[in-house]
């Protein structure tokens, strides 16, 4: 393991526990009883309906960023990139083009994720 690699996956790491942490005490601090200097403005039940979709959302998203970065780390640790990049070479059309398919590789792996 390279110097390169331990600062990708500690970047990788820590941006997903400081996602975490940051939606955590977000979550946290959603109360479901409306301040009373809103309570002329907005109703109520619509302010407890949007605290219970704040927090069922931001459950799917930890979810999502969980399954999303173990991918990626997965990826990175099995060789995934190099993997691309000589498959993309393999066709031996040049920087350019090797370039634009090795980002095609990327881009279609992550839209069928």
């Amino acid at each position: 393991m390279n110097v390169y690699l331990v600062i990708i996956l500690v970047i990788l790491i820590g941006e997903y526990f400081l996602d975490l942490i940051v939606e955590n005490l977000n979550v946290r601090r959603a109360s479901p009883v409306l301040p009373e200097e809103f309570a002329v403005y907005y109703d109520a039940d619509k302010y407890k309906k949007s605290q219970d979709y704040l927090k069922e959302n931001t459950r799917f998203k930890l979810i999502k960023s969980a399954f999303f970065t173990s991918v990626i780390l997965a990826f990175i640790l099995a060789g995934g990139f190099n993997f691309a990049d000589k498959a993309a070479g393999s066709f031996n059309l040049g920087p350019i083009f090797t370039g634009l398919i090795f980002a095609g590789m990327l881009m279609l792996a992550v839209r069928l994720l």
